[in-house]
């Protein structure tokens, strides 16, 4: 079980223990290490096996798990089948570091695999050798584009070995959930994993998608009576456990909007466009708070006070209002949402990608749609609830692996009951890390990007630019336009063409502006005309709020011991010292806006990270709060027997 986060001792107990974390993995790996050789050796074993012989060995290992054999003695001989059979249908075979980190996976670690070695394919070992019991098996990522891909990729492997694989994206219809969740592996997103679950508790148990309880009919064999949670492994862990766990899944009711209401919303919004920041109220942009001064009353008194609805009711204009200022100076087009088909679409901050259905709360979507003179639609109200802590420690047994995790590991450990563990790499890895260039002002970082592309474009280099919003991308697209570069944008507005464009990232002379769409799970090839000149170059445009994201980015460069570089382009502008240090902002905008070359110097360099740790600090705290009232929700929920 997780630990008591309340519990000062064992966290305390905990920490001494992380501290001699070093000495724990090396006894673990050299326990591991043991059993990649065996498996090795097991795999030269298959070399002459027959297809047909293989699959009758799957066949048989299947069987004497559903009878009871226990994983552990089955480990060796299924990851040297599934590794086989990897070879013989992907021409990819199981490098001993992927092997190593499959059986961290099995035993209920998450591992840190450096980006690019391969965790996609690592996966499906512990996959196959868990969902051998037929009690169901959920890979977890992402996005829908990484399910689907892994899916039909990997889903090879597991469908000539004689197991079903189900896929879970967004448009996935019900029925074909239902089908899905029955599968040996079950690939899916977390949102969905999430949403479906709040959806069969909405259901109750006799009609769900989930399906949990039933039995596999579509499988030949013993069928054994299935949990509610069995093993999941989550790919991007840190990303899915740590920076989406601030958010909680919330199942929302939107009842029809009556023209009153609608026209409330409007008025509100107009009052809140004539309003004026430091006049008629305050802004804290690291809090998001906003408070009003005397003159924004006043004035709010003097334009809507006496006011009524069409029926004749008193409305709370103030409380109106401020909802409506929100909507104009905390969520912004382009970055927090876009527009589609009359509709405000929420965009995910930690991937860049659209959340079709999803709304904020307690009025504020409805408050964005009246901004942007849309269709008012009914405000929400909380149906279903649950947060990624309380949801995932409902498995049996739990794992997980990202490029990056580590820094988190005490973390994941206290509230998953993950022990964290790092793989090495298969080959080292040669990317250039060049020093941050930090910059006066937006303009000149935009204009030494340009030029920066310009020079790795003429050397036939490969160029991967991450930025943090669709506006920024867009912006810099035009930079780009402007000195004649020739860039595809990857963005929420063009998911479907995800796929095309990944596939020519690596090409030569390829330029490609991507928000967080391209961080996580982005396998670039290289041609080798790339790899002849140095590489891909990836150049992020800002810091991120973590600095994991930022790591993210950078190792889309450099994988599997391919040549590559990474670089960032900052300036004291960026939203990251704007929100969270403005008056440090406004102190260095005074002094360097002018200036059009790099501020020299490591202390501004070491300003970012300094901001970024005091950020990861305060989301931590965040997380933490989030734990404690759902775990008191919990407990109030089973005491009125509706958990």
């Amino acid at each position: 079980m997780p630990l008591d986060l309340d519990d000062e001792y064992v966290y305390r107990s905990y920490l001494s223990t992380f501290r001699n974390v070093s000495a724990w993995q090396s006894v673990k790996m050299a326990q591991y290490r043991r059993q990649v050789a065996e498996v090795l050796d097991a795999t030269e074993n298959l070399a002459n096996v027959s297809d047909a012989e293989l699959q009758r060995l799957a066949a048989g290992y299947h069987q004497e798990a559903v009878n009871g054999r226990a994983l552990d003695s089955l480990l060796v001989p299924v990851y040297a089948l599934v590794r086989e059979t990897s070879w013989r249908l992907l021409r990819m075979k199981h490098f001993p570091v992927q092997v190593l980190g499959g059986i961290a996976l099995h035993h209920g670690h998450v591992i840190e695999a450096s980006t690019g070695e391969g965790k996609t394919l690592l996966a499906t070992l512990p996959s196959f050798l868990n969902a051998l019991t037929d009690r169901g098996v959920h890979v977890v990522t992402v996005n829908d584009y990484l399910a689907k891909r892994d899916a039909e990729e990997m889903g090879r492997i597991h469908r000539f070995l004689g197991l079903t694989v189900g896929c879970i994206i967004t448009d996935t219809k019900p029925q074909e959930r239902q089908l899905a969740y029955r599968a040996s592996i079950t690939y899916a997103t977390n949102k969905d994993l999430g949403f479906d679950f709040l959806r069969d508790q909405l259901r109750g148990k006799s009609n769900n998608w989930f399906s949990f309880g039933k039995r596999l009919d579509d499988l030949r064999v013993q069928k054994v009576q299935r949990p509610d949670f069995h093993y999941c492994i989550i790919d991007e862990a840190d990303s899915i456990l740590i920076d989406e766990a601030r958010t909680p899944l919330i199942i929302a009711n939107a009842p029809p909007v009556d023209e009153e209401t609608a026209e409330e919303f409007m008025a509100a919004d107009a009052v809140a466009a004539e309003l004026v920041e430091d006049i008629d109220y305050t802004f804290d942009r690291k809090e998001k708070k906003i408070e009003w001064l005397r003159a924004g009353e006043q004035r709010l008194t003097r334009l809507l006070g006496g006011k009524r609805s069409k029926s004749g009711h008193r409305i709370d204009w103030h409380e109106s209002t401020l909802r409506a200022l929100k909507a104009r100076v905390i969520f912004h087009r382009d970055v927090d949402y876009v527009v589609e088909n009359g509709e405000v679409v929420i965009v995910d901050e930690n991937t860049g990608r659209k959340m079709p259905g999803r709304q904020w709360e307690e009025g504020l979507h409805q408050a964005v749609s009246a901004k942007e003179k849309l269709e008012i639609k009914g405000e929400t109200e909380t149906l279903a609830r649950t947060t990624y802590q309380i949801f995932f420690n409902r498995y049996e047994k739990l794992a997980g692996m990202s490029g990056t995790v580590m820094t988190d590991a005490l973390e994941v450990a206290q509230v998953y009951d993950l022990p964290a563990l790092k793989v090495p790499t298969n080959k080292p890895c040669i990317r250039a890390q060049l020093p941050d260039m930090v910059f006066g002002s937006e303009k000149a970082k935009f204009a030494a990007i340009t030029q920066s592309t310009k020079e790795m474009v003429e050397k036939g280099r490969a160029v991967l630019i991450g930025t943090r919003s669709i506006e920024k991308s867009e912006l810099l697209s035009r930079f780009f336009h402007d000195a004649g570069i020739e860039h595809v944008i990857l963005n929420a507005r063009f998911e479907e063409q995800e796929a095309a464009i990944v596939s020519q990232a690596g090409q030569p002379k390829r330029v490609t502006v991507a928000t967080n769409m391209a961080g996580r799970g982005t396998d670039i090839k290289l041609h080798p005309d790339v790899a002849a000149a140095g590489g891909l170059h990836v150049i992020g445009t800002e810091r991120h709020e973590s600095r994991r994201v930022d790591n993210q980015l950078v190792g889309r460069a450099g994988r599997q011991g391919d040549p590559g570089s990474a670089q960032f382009f900052v300036s004291i502008e960026d939203p990251l010292i704007r929100r969270f240090r403005p008056g440090a902002s406004r102190r260095l905008t005074d002094r360097y806006s002018e200036q059009e070359t790099p501020i020299a110097g490591g202390g501004i360099r070491r300003f970012f990270v300094r901001v970024q740790l005091s950020i990861e600090r305060m989301h931590r705290k965040i997380r933490y709060q989030l734990i404690k009232y759902d775990r008191e929700r919990v407990k109030y929920n089973r005491q009125l027997g509706t958990e």
